[in-house]
Order: C-alpha cells, then sequence, then structure tokens
C-alpha cells in the first residue's frame, strides 16, 4: 500500500508461497508479515479499514492469514496481531457509536 499523495509504501504484506522467509514450508499462500513504517505491527490504526478490506477481497481471502504458526524474524504472527487490533477497533467503534 502507497501513501498517494507522497508516493511512499505505507504498509508491506509478505505472503509466502511455498516456503515462508522465516518459518519453512507453507500448504498455501500464507501471509507471513503485514507491517508498516519502520516495521510496525500492527500498522497504524487508520489503515487498518484498508488492509482488512483488502484481506477481504477476492485476492487476499484465498491467502491463509491468522493461527497459522508462520512466524517472521520477530517471532510474531503478524496477520493474528492485525486482525486482534481490528477487532479491538470494531469493538470500540460499536460501543461508542463512532464511525469511520
Amino acid at each position: 500500500m502507497t501513501h498517494i499523495s507522497t508516493n511512499t509504501p505505507v504498509v508491506n504484506i509478505e505472503v509466502a508461497i511455498t516456503r515462508s522467509s522465516y518459518g519453512g514450508q507453507v500448504s498455501r499462500p500464507t501471509v507471513s508479515q503485514i507491517r508498516g513504517v519502520a516495521n510496525q505491527c500492527p500498522p497504524e490504526d487508520n489503515l487498518l479499514p484498508h488492509i482488512v478490506s483488502f484481506l477481504n477481497s477476492e485476492v487476499g481471502s484465498a491467502w491463509h492469514v491468522g493461527n497459522h504458526g508462520v512466524k517472521n524474524f520477530d517471532n510474531q504472527l503478524d496477520g493474528d496481531l492485525v486482525m486482534r487490533r481490528w477487532k479491538e477497533l470494531e469493538g470500540t467503534s460499536a460501543h461508542t457509536g463512532a464511525q469511520d
């Protein structure tokens, strides 16, 4: 994902097709990293609706995002962290009546 006005990357999503850079073999396309600027995980909250929308799209939905055990360079499961934070934000919005 690239910031439109500055043309700089703001999110990096790494998908392992047959083998993860850090976690070995995978049986199907698996998201091994979802990182923001300076390797921030999860990326900034304002980017999460776009990331989740992409992951729910026709392309992203074919990828194994969470609960797969493929850890990355800092021993984290990025997909799980991103989706957990997204659920926290959804809960906050539901409880406060906030809208995007």
